[in-house]
């Protein structure tokens, strides 16, 4: 049910968009401080951290990142003269799955998301058999969701983006909650998808990569936003592949 729905659906009120954003005019400045912070925060370094973890990969497993590659030529040609779309992307075997392996182990976002259980008449919530009272926080943690062998097998704690591959295995998009789940879940989800899908793609496409300094394993401090090592790769442009014309 789209949000908006769903606040009428709450409220008995019959809103439009138009009057919920003129709603938003009077608020005062520390709550569009806080949205803003919540946007640069969740809308840049999330995205940012996750593509370096991809990248990190990339420069650890050369075998994986030259099946990526040869998959990402093969879309390229097929797009030729042009790019290939979003949709052709997200339809690619390979990398599709070396996003959502990326979004599953580099937890951007590792912590409990904070909810609070409504008291509004409506059944109550009842988890592993025990009620839990209206008023109460709850949450859930992608680290232990992600990290969970009775969801992804017993090679949970290694990056394997082929346990992605073939069917019914796109059915554990549904166990990724990196960006929460419900209808408070991140707005932003199709957003950092659609980044993660064109910026490992053109990145494979027209760089070879190598890693010049850092270090040889992946750590990470959780500040609710995650940060993971300095590490430097370099950037050699693959020669003959042609860049297509935006025009």
């Amino acid at each position: 049910m789209p949000l908006l729905e769903f606040h009428n659906f709450r409220t008995g009120e019959k809103a439009n968009q138009t009057a919920i954003l003129k709603s938003l005019d009077d608020l005062p400045d520390k709550y569009l401080m806080s949205s803003s912070l919540a946007l640069i925060a969740g809308g840049s370094d999330t995205t940012g951290f996750t593509f370096s973890y991809a990248c990190w990969q990339l420069v650890q497993n050369p075998v994986l990142a030259a099946r990526l590659r040869e998959e990402v030529d093969a879309l390229f040609e097929q797009a030729a003269p042009g790019y290939p779309s979003l949709t052709a992307m997200e339809a690619s075997p390979l990398l599709y799955g070396f996003v959502k392996e990326s979004l599953r182990c580099a937890l951007a976002i590792p912590g409990r998301l904070p909810r609070i259980v409504p008291g509004d008449g409506r059944a109550p919530l009842v988890v592993d058999g025990k009620e839990i009272p209206s008023g109460s926080v709850v949450g859930m943690s992608a680290y232990t969701m992600h990290r969970d062998p009775e969801i992804w097998g017993p090679d949970v704690l290694e990056f394997n983006p082929d346990r992605w591959i073939g069917q019914p295995s796109r059915a554990k998009a549904a166990d990724i909650v990196i960006f929460s789940k419900g209808i408070r879940n991140c707005a932003g989800e199709p957003l950092a998808s659609a980044e993660l899908h064109m910026g490992l793609a053109f990145l494979s496409r027209r760089y070879d990569m190598r890693l010049v300094a850092g270090p040889r394993e992946w750590s990470s401090m959780d500040y609710f936003v995650t940060t993971g090592p300095h590490f430097y790769v370099k950037l050699t442009p693959r020669e003959g592949v042609p860049i297509p014309s935006i025009s």
